[in-house]
């Protein structure tokens, strides 16, 4: 059940390109940082703590990837857009330079790396898994 779920969470991150950004609304980074990403931790936390039962099934990691790789699309653009070049969220979503003219709030330099911090905690663990599972199955055919 955790790595589907985590399928869920993860995706959502990816969901912030579905905004209209009426009048420069920061809604929908605000939902993904104080709601979503705070569950995604949670969840792996959650994980990390049933490793073992997670490995068991951890051909169910496979989708995460893709998923992992369309976030890290995702808050790559406006890790570059927002945090680095310094536009408004909206701006980076629409692509309209209109919304620069909004006032910014402090969602748009953080939102990117701490979306980042929760992919990258993602790929670790999988990683992880994978490596343990290597090393079970190596244990288990010497005995």
């Amino acid at each position: 059940m955790g790595w589907v779920l985590s399928w869920v969470f993860v995706l959502l991150i990816a969901c912030v390109e579905m905004t209209t950004c009426t009048m420069g609304s920061e809604d929908a980074w605000r939902v993904s940082l104080y709601l979503y990403a705070p569950a995604a931790l949670v969840l792996l936390a959650g994980m990390a703590i049933t490793k073992k039962h997670h490995i068991k099934y951890l051909w169910l990691s496979l989708p995460s990837l893709v998923i992992l790789g369309l976030c890290a699309l995702v808050v790559g653009k406006y890790l570059i857009g927002a945090t680095f070049q310094g536009n408004h969220l909206c701006t980076v979503a629409t692509g309209e330079a209109g919304f620069n003219e909004y006032q910014s709030s402090w969602l748009q330099v953080y939102w990117a790396p701490f979306q980042l911090l929760v992919v990258t905690g993602y790929l670790v663990f999988i990683a992880k898994c994978w490596k343990l599972r290597a090393k079970y199955n190596v244990e288990e055919n010497h005995s």
